[in-house]
């Protein structure tokens, strides 16, 4: 899309996701098709940080926000943007990912807190030192399944457990989403913090097969 937000490409995942055809989407202005007003300017102002600088090609932040299809439905996209200077001003592209299925399985995982014991995902708990203190049967089983050490939870950590750790608010709570791989397995995980219980508590679910189809779709792209 250009500098107002007309659509100049709309390929059939698009068509998929939101309903339009292209002969609808094309020329029609970004914001009226897909981002309900509340997010308008989120995405506006993410526009404006890519050019701020002048360099002639930048590449965004990844946001969340929510999306509206033809039939007005309601729901969750991860939106990034990259921007290209042109000779008449700035050319933008955007992938978008549906992530419905995510905030279902996180949904999932909340409505399980209570019960860890019983969550058919691994739920493991880390103190602020790093140190895991808690993990489901699930977890053991995942490890079992995988041929790993099924003694070693801490492989179910992300990579910037770290960085989590030490930039930990103490006097709020919040969460956060990160992906890890086991062997031949990708994983998500929802990692809420606990400041008044002093533990991080990782929700894990497999996600290797969205992932996949997601890779295929994208190679798929870049052929096209």
């Amino acid at each position: 899309f250009d500098n107002e937000g007309r659509v100049l490409l709309w390929n059939s995942a698009a068509e998929k996701i939101f309903g339009y055809k292209r002969s609808e989407a094309f020329s029609s202005i970004l914001s009226d098709l897909i981002i309900p007003d509340s997010y308008a300017d989120a995405i506006k102002k993410e526009m404006e940080n890519l050019t701020v600088t002048g360099k002639s090609t930048q590449i965004g932040k990844t946001i969340e926000i929510e999306a509206k299809r033809k039939d007005g439905k309601i729901f969750p996209v991860e939106f990034s943007i990259s921007a290209r200077k042109i000779s008449d001003g700035w050319m933008y592209t955007s992938i978008i990912k549906d992530i419905t299925e995510r905030k279902r399985a996180e949904e999932h995982t909340r409505h399980l807190a209570s019960f860890p014991q019983l969550n058919p995902n691994p739920v493991l708990e880390v103190a602020s030192s790093g140190k895991v203190t808690f993990f489901n049967p699930a977890a053991k089983k995942v490890l079992e399944t995988l041929g790993m050490n099924k003694e070693d939870f801490t492989v179910f950590l992300p990579a910037d457990t770290e960085d989590i750790l030490r930039d930990w608010d103490k006097k709020g709570e919040s969460s956060l989403y990160r992906e890890i791989v086991l062997a031949d397995r990708v994983f998500g995980e929802s990692i809420y913090l606990t400041p008044q219980l002093n533990v991080v508590r990782i929700y894990t679910y497999d996600i290797t097969e969205r992932r996949r189809a997601e890779e295929a779709l994208k190679e798929s792209e870049q052929r096209y």
